[in-house]
């Protein structure tokens, strides 16, 4: 149980990371 909320933790936390950087490449386009 406690394996799979830290899988999950790290999948969000990748998932957030991922937005950022889009987000500061779209940034840095524009």
């Amino acid at each position: 149980m406690r394996c799979y909320t830290f899988q999950v933790f790290i999948k969000a936390l990748t998932d957030n990371s991922v937005k950022i950087v889009r987000y500061s490449d779209r940034k840095g386009l524009q």
